[in-house]
């Protein structure tokens, strides 16, 4: 910070009164500083002309400087003006001396910088600023426009020679595909479009490849708008075929020399501006890529980032055979008359497999009632990471079969394929629908299947569930799944959080399903767990947490019992608890006691909580018993939500000497009510008592992390099971 030079000016002088009240300089005077006439705060952090320390000034004492003149000295930093107290009962304000060369300078620092503002709002679209070393130059620098002829890697398609309208009142797939074209030829780079609204008109034979449609991408090109909020493709005018705004190929014809391109930061839609309009039957699909016969290259390698396609016939269509090794990423697909998504070829063909995609986000697909789903997959070993599948529609008379697809939110018809923490809500047909197997979920929640207002024409309620796993399924798991109505009422409408048809194999479903209900009037927490056309094979393994508002049921299948299911440790908790300050405290209920003697059980545990959104939440596991000594040991594993707001996952080890605890993320509004703000944390470990101990109990507890909010509260639906289990 900046100090100021006072004193040994024409006005800095001391004075006392003589006889006649004659002004007589005053040698010696000790002047202070202060920031007010009167009161105020002293001024001590002062430096001499020599920079020492000071927190006073002594006048000129008549023999080394003038007698009564205040010396030269620096103010505190930032200050410009003082309040001098020399000891008369009167203050006098002192002012800078450099007041004027700082006014100077703020003056031409202001003047250079609107200077500076002024020159950069000159700039045009498609213009950069490049270094200018003459000296006439402004700012030593220049705007220039970037060269936009068929030899440069970067071109922006609006300027010459390609001049692509961006108003949306004339065609502009013309002059876009000759900038992509004439990139291609030069080995590859960047076709730029700025913001605006570009038609894209269909045509039969794009660019001599035989394929109708709009777009056509080559080899090594990125196509690349200012923003997915900025720059907007519109599919103008009929498409006479279904193809796409942005394509390789299209559903009949397959190209074979195209690979390493990229679209990015764009927005294709239907029609011009920010609005939604209703999906027709047009069949202009947002992308569409037909990749097979690759020979250069044995993967086509394209990435898709930063995208919005909205109010289209589909959204993307991956099912190309070497459409493989691809990279989509944050893509935000909304409202289409047929699906929002296809991986690979819905004949079961083939096409597609080996991709990656991540934060898709689908919802209004199937417009149409013909059928569709919001995310399709026929493909074998995609990977498909944090993606959404909502509010997908469905009209069609109910069918319980692995076919019926219609308003679903992910249909997987492939093999060998992940999701993980995928999401399927507020769907007119099934969250998930699982017609083969040889595929793992992890992670994943089906919420509010056959939601009331995505159903029209002839489907119901109460028809489609959370998971549905079809007959010709084998080899399937699905862990850490969660299967619910968010809300019991109008809109809670999903029948059972997961359908096991007898036919299927190796099935292997680990999770938790609560208030589903097979009818308006049910209130059976054995609706969790549906097994359609028989009782559950054996090679299955299914532990499902179920319940139904306080209701409580643990649905299992055991290899070793000709049963082939049970139900373990039925139980109603009591009322929610708020537990405050940051000392581990019992949750009422939440516990549960067990005989020792070298024996091995299985507990699990589902939490709903609220916290303050800083204080956050401790939730741990606490183990007593009934002897001095004695192993024992509980492992356990929690799944939570961290307070940065990432999907955690934490192993820990609870011992009667040693309470072990996470802290999960607390969201706000302790005293709130409904599901808003509300989190919940998942359990599951092992527990051991050695032999010596007679009884051992397992006690879930709770408090806040920091001990300044409102406290834990923990909801009445929270519970805990604890089962044997034998060791072989």
């Amino acid at each position: 910070m900046g100090r100021h030079w006072f004193g040994a000016g024409l006005a800095d002088w001391t004075f006392t009164t003589g006889d006649g009240s004659v002004l007589l300089l005053a040698p010696s005077a000790v002047v202070t500083f202060w920031n007010a006439p009167t009161g105020g705060v002293r001024y001590t952090d002062l430096l001499s002309a020599g920079e020492a320390p000071m927190d006073a000034v002594v006048s000129g004492d008549g023999v080394n400087t003038p007698a009564g003149m205040l010396p030269r000295f620096q103010g505190p930093p930032e200050v410009l003006g003082m309040w001098a107290d020399a000891g008369a009962g009167t203050r006098l304000w002192i002012t800078a001396t450099d007041l004027g060369d700082t006014i100077a300078s703020l003056t031409a620092a202001t003047t250079w910088s609107s200077g500076l503002r002024e020159f950069l709002l000159t700039g045009q679209p498609g213009q950069v600023l490049t270094k200018d070393s003459d000296a006439g130059a402004l700012y030593g620098a220049r705007w220039a426009s970037l060269p936009s002829t068929a030899n440069s890697p970067w071109v922006n398609a609006v300027l010459s020679p390609y001049d692509a309208d961006p108003t949306g009142r004339v065609d502009a797939r013309p002059a876009i595909q000759a900038a992509i074209d004439n990139v291609a030829n030069q080995g590859g780079g960047v076709v730029y479009l700025p913001r605006g609204d570009y038609l894209i008109g269909y045509t039969s034979n794009v660019g001599g490849t035989g394929c109708a449609g709009g777009l056509q991408m080559r080899t090594g090109v990125t196509l690349r708008g200012e923003s997915r909020y900025a720059t907007r493709l519109i599919a103008a005018g009929t498409w006479a075929t279904e193809t796409a705004v942005i394509g390789v190929g299209s559903r009949t014809v397959s190209r074979s020399d195209v690979h390493d391109w990229a679209v990015t930061d764009l927005w294709i839609k239907a029609s011009p501006g920010n609005t939604h309009t209703e999906p027709t039957a047009n069949p202009a699909d947002g992308i569409l890529l037909n990749t097979t016969g690759l020979t250069i290259e044995p993967d086509a390698a394209n990435r898709l980032e930063r995208l919005l396609i909205w109010d289209l016939h589909e959204g993307l269509v991956i099912i190309g055979d070497d459409d493989q090794a691809m990279i989509v990423s944050d893509v935000r697909l909304r409202r289409f008359w047929r699906r929002g998504v296809q991986v690979g070829r819905d004949d079961g063909s083939g096409g597609a497999p080996d991709n990656k995609f991540h934060l898709l986000d689908v919802s209004g697909a199937n417009h149409s009632g013909q059928g569709y789903a919001g995310i399709e997959v026929y493909a074998a070993q995609c990977n498909f990471y944090g993606c959404g599948s909502w509010y997908n529609r469905r009209s069609s008379a109910y069918v319980e079969s692995a076919d019926y697809k219609d308003g679903a939110g992910f249909y997987n018809r492939g093999v060998r394929n992940v999701y993980s923490h995928c999401q399927a809500q507020d769907n007119g047909g099934h969250g998930f629908l699982l017609r083969l197997g040889k595929s793992q979920l992890t992670g994943c929640y089906a919420e509010t299947s056959s939601r009331y207002d995505t159903l029209s024409g002839e489907a119901r309620p109460y028809e489609c569930s959370g998971f549905y796993i079809g007959p010709q399924a084998s080899e399937l798991t699905i862990d850490g799944a969660v299967a619910f109505n968010r809300t019991i009422g109008e809109s809670g409408n999903q029948k059972h959080g997961f359908v096991i048809d007898a036919a299927a194999r190796n099935i292997r479903v680990s999770g938790i399903a609560y208030d589903n209900r097979s009818s308006a009037q049910a209130t059976d927490p054995a609706d969790g767990v549906h097994w359609l056309g028989g009782t559950p094979h054996a090679s299955h393994q299914v532990r499902v947490l179920s319940a139904y508002q306080s209701n409580r049921l643990t649905i299992t299948t055991d290899t070793n019992s000709s049963s082939g299911t049970g139900v373990v440790n039925r139980r109603q908790d009591a009322a929610e608890v708020t537990i405050t300050g940051n000392s581990l405290a019992d949750v009422p209920k939440l516990s549960a006691s067990v005989p020792g003697g070298s024996r091995w059980y299985r507990f699990e545990a589902f939490v709903l909580y609220r916290a303050d959104a800083d204080a956050n939440a401790r939730i741990g596991i606490k183990i007593t018993r009934d002897t001095a000594s004695g192993t024992v040991e509980a492992n356990w594993q929690a799944n939570f939500v961290t307070p940065a707001g990432a999907a955690g996952c934490a192993y820990c080890l609870s011992t009667p000497a040693v309470t072990r605890y996470v802290v999960a993320d607390g969201d706000g509004a302790v005293t709130g009510v409904g599901w808003a703000n509300q989190r919940s944390l998942t359990i599951v470990g092992e527990l051991y008592v050695a032999p010596g101990v007679g009884t051992a109990t397992l006690t879930l507890q709770a408090c806040e992390d920091t001990g300044t909010g409102e406290g834990v509260r923990v909801k009445e639906n929270s519970f805990l099971t604890v089962t044997p289990r034998t060791v072989t």
